[in-house]
């Protein structure tokens, strides 16, 4: 039995690969992760759920950085779901704690991981 899908003879077929493949990727995931907490954060800005500055801050972060997805590895296999060490990079990179503490206000991991891959 392969350790992977992508690796197996029987299954590998059934998923995307090529252009198409670079939709999936590790690195698309986590874009896909970065764009929803942005506009979840723009929303709740103007909605006066977190101040409007800071959710318009998140939303032009979310846009410009980029979290390596070995940087969240380790987060990863600890807690069994990437979005954790996701928000912690994140606000890290942001370098604006007045405003990224408000990053993921109110969202559960799985709320942001089922948005995103409907992206």
């Amino acid at each position: 039995m392969a350790a992977s899908v992508f690796d197996s003879p029987l299954y590998a077929k059934l998923f995307p690969s090529g252009d198409t493949g670079r939709l999936f990727t590790d690195s698309a995931a986590i874009r896909a992760m970065l764009l929803v907490e942005g506009a979840l954060a723009k929303v709740q800005g103007k909605l006066g759920v977190i101040p409007d500055e800071s959710g318009a801050a998140i939303h032009r972060a979310s846009l410009e950085i980029t979290v390596d997805p070995g940087a969240i590895a380790a987060s990863t296999g600890q807690k069994g779901v990437c979005v954790p060490g996701l928000v912690a990079a994140f606000r890290k990179e942001m370098e604006a704690p007045e405003h990224s503490a408000f990053a993921h206000w109110g969202a559960t991991s799985q709320d942001i991981i089922d948005t995103a891959l409907m992206l």
